[in-house]
């Protein structure tokens, strides 16, 4: 923990401001030192300190509105900062848009492996969107209130044809996603699949049901690196504290 009042390391500042200004010095503290992880420490107050390992300055910010006991993130402590992943597929970027007419701000993560920026074109006007091009097989240093995990190549088409990398995405990309979701005490939803359950002898499947799949079939990666997402998600959950929980979509179609 550092105390305001300790003396801090020559090569190190920390620099203490108010709400209102919070969101600038984040802003700019991520810009100057993207190519650095941060690290978070906490002052006696409970009040995140970011720090910024290997730079010159660290800025004390504001706790996330996630983290304050009881708030409503849509009223009194104001809309929140959501980051989802894979928001330029189908599902993504009409979560995108659901979010943005509800009044949060929403970073958008998507490498275009599976998926295309035409789906966001009619939102990237909107001055609560940001868009990043980003592999979550490597960390995301953001500070956001929920995460909403998508990313993953989700047709036999895309997942097929690099098996190896539809493997690091479910199950790095998760790794990823809830270690943020530890340091940022941000909620976290992860997008499985029915593919879990794999050639299921039980119709329709309860959640109860464990499944009948062939680890080395032509959807093992798929299936295998979902079901041990989801075996992730449970462990953050119940070892880490991580506000985490699975939502296994089936066929989806729409506009």
């Amino acid at each position: 923990p550092l105390d305001p009042k300790d003396d801090v390391p020559l090569d190190k500042w920390v620099v203490f401001v108010p709400d209102a200004d919070a969101a600038a010095v984040r802003d700019a503290l991520f810009a100057a030192a993207r190519h650095q992880p941060p690290r978070v420490a906490v002052a006696p107050d409970d009040t995140p300190i970011l720090r910024v390992e290997g730079a010159v300055r660290a800025y004390r910010l504001p706790r996330p509105r996630a983290a304050l006991d009881g708030a409503d993130p849509t009223g009194e402590h104001g809309p929140m900062r959501v980051l989802l992943t894979g928001a330029a597929g189908f599902i993504g970027s009409h979560i995108t848009e659901r979010l943005l007419d509800q009044g949060h701000e929403v970073l958008v993560v998507d490498n275009y492996y599976s998926s295309t920026r035409r789906n966001l074109t009619h939102l990237l006007d909107h001055p609560n969107i940001e868009v990043m091009r980003h592999d979550v097989t490597f960390p995301l240093y953001v500070e956001v209130d929920e995460i909403y995990h998508l990313a993953c190549p989700a047709s036999p088409i895309f997942y097929q044809r690099d098996p190896v990398q539809t493997t690091k995405t479910s199950v790095i990309g998760a790794i990823n996603m809830l270690g943020l979701a530890k340091r940022t005490k941000a909620k976290n939803l992860l997008s499985s699949t029915s593919e879990v359950y794999g050639d299921p002898q039980v119709h329709p499947q309860p959640e109860t049901y464990w499944g009948h799949v062939n680890p080395v079939g032509p959807r093992g990666v798929y299936d295998e690196a979902k079901r041990y997402a989801e075996a992730l998600v449970l462990a953050y959950r119940d070892n880490r504290g991580v506000d985490a929980s699975i939502v296994r979509i089936f066929n989806t179609f729409g506009p």
